[in-house]
């Protein structure tokens, strides 16, 4: 019999490219200085700067499955560009765009290789800053705070729903940190204590990011 999903798991699996820790962070402080209260929706400053591959992964928590279909492509070069806005009837989503045709290779391979519910092909790249209220992103469009900054990223993050710990898996060949968990030197793990859980908050910034 197929296994039961454990009470409170997410409704999908993810995947998404997490960003240097000094990059990340900066992004966060960002946000926090230079928006006021007052201009944020309830969703808020996301605690986890990412940049979501593919959400909607039908998969339990298949992490061999996603190893198979990403191969072995090699790191990942990635441009920041100046910051731009998503529309939406109850926010907006100030977000800084992400300049990759390799990354977005990647994630048209994963979409065309594995469950999901992506029916659509169109992609933005992006790491969101903020959900403000409506009205309130124009003031930062063009923002360019973070234009021109570049990272390489050498691996993904697979969330399960299953809400288990995510896992990283590198874009190039082994060594694998064992179980390959999150860990691999260079990447933004949950931000600090003030941020203690984020990991697990992550699939929500993910399901808000699904609307942009």
């Amino acid at each position: 019999p197929a296994p039961t999903e454990p009470v409170g798991a997410h409704p999908y699996s993810s995947t998404e490219v997490r960003l240097p820790v000094d990059l990340a962070h900066a992004i966060h402080r960002w946000a926090q200085g230079a928006i006021p209260r007052p201009a944020l929706a309830p969703e808020g400053i996301p605690d986890v700067p990412h940049v979501t591959l593919l959400y909607g992964l039908h998969l339990w928590k298949d992490v061999g499955r996603v190893r198979e279909a990403m191969g072995q492509p090699g790191p990942v070069e990635v441009r920041l560009g100046e910051m731009a806005v998503f529309t939406q009837p109850e926010q907006d989503i100030l977000y800084v765009p992400v300049e990759s045709p390799e990354l977005a290779r990647l994630r048209e391979t994963l979409r065309e290789s594995l469950p999901n519910r992506q029916a659509h092909t169109g992609y933005v790249p992006h790491v969101t800053v903020a959900a403000l209220k409506p009205g309130e992103g124009r003031k930062w469009v063009g923002n360019r705070e973070f234009a021109g900054r570049e990272f390489t990223a050498d691996a993904i993050v697979f969330s399960p729903k299953t809400g288990e710990e995510p896992i990283v898996l590198p874009l190039a060949a082994p060594p694998v940190s064992p179980g390959g968990r999150i860990g691999p030197e260079g990447l933004a793990e949950p931000l600090p204590p003030e941020a203690e859980g984020a990991a697990r908050r992550l699939q929500g910034d993910l399901l808000r990011e699904e609307r942009a």
